[in-house]
């Protein structure tokens, strides 16, 4: 931004190409650390993986019962157990547990 608070935009001319420029991403992606280990990562697309693939063949059944309820109430309490799963990868890390919740709201304007 400059002094009077307009943004400036970069224009390439047409004879340059797009693809040497480097990422605006690339510069940050040094400073970035992971938050939780990748066997956790793994684990964790693993464990999601192996529910979505038991509940392909039952799809069809699913949709003739009169009463979802049990449907929401198992899909809810999954949920909340693969958010446990990576918030616990996060906390054997060391990593603090806001770099996934994020911070406190200290008003309704900052929901």
């Amino acid at each position: 931004m400059t002094e009077s608070g307009a943004r400036t935009t970069t224009i390439q001319p047409l004879g340059e190409d797009l693809l040497d420029a480097p990422a605006p991403s690339a510069r940050r992606s040094a400073t970035l650390l992971p938050i939780a280990s990748v066997w956790h990562t793994v684990l964790v697309l693993a464990v999601i993986s192996v529910s979505a693939y038991r509940g392909w063949p039952s799809v069809g059944q699913i949709r003739m019962l009169p009463h979802r309820i049990t449907i929401y109430q198992r899909t809810m309490l999954f949920e909340w157990l693969t958010l446990a799963l990576a918030l616990a990868g996060v906390w054997l890390k060391g990593s603090s547990l806001y770099s996934v919740l994020g911070g406190r709201w200290r008003s309704a304007g900052q929901f």
